[in-house]
């Protein structure tokens, strides 16, 4: 006998739905320049494009976002850090930044160099479409 006289014990298990990789859609952008090009991006070039952005994005800054879209490692720029800090940090910060988005699973090969006061910043990024590298210079 149940607790609650209705409860059948018949739960439906819930499912997340397969997302096929052309559903996922973006504008497209020239990455060195930042501007749009005028296409519509499918797939792992989706992805890219929203990683760019969201990366880009500096969190707690703007209103629009949610608190659990964009970057903070701009906060470790102009600080001498030992590299093996700054590179746990910006680690960090790029899987906290990026795994807010379901599609993306892992990141590969990250380097990150300082060079003066800026951070150049290079991984493999691995989705669940596909995988492709990205290059950042913060």
């Amino acid at each position: 006998m149940s607790l609650f006289p209705f409860d059948t014990g018949d739960v439906p298990v819930l499912t997340k739905p397969e997302i096929p990789a052309s559903a996922i859609r973006e504008y497209g952008i020239n990455f060195d320049t930042g501007q749009l090009t005028g296409k519509i991006v499918t797939g792992v070039d989706a992805l890219c494009v929203w990683a760019y952005l969201a990366l880009k994005a500096r969190r707690y800054r703007w209103v629009i976002y949610s608190w659990q879209y964009g970057e903070e490692y701009t906060n470790l720029i102009g600080y001498s850090f030992d590299e093996d800090y700054l590179y746990s940090e910006v680690r960090r910060y790029i899987e906290e930044c990026l795994f807010v988005n379901e599609h993306i699973t892992a990141i590969e090969n990250l380097e990150v160099n300082q060079v003066n006061e800026l951070l150049h910043i290079r991984f493999k990024m691995i989705t669940d479409v596909g995988a492709k590298e990205v290059r950042l210079y913060v």
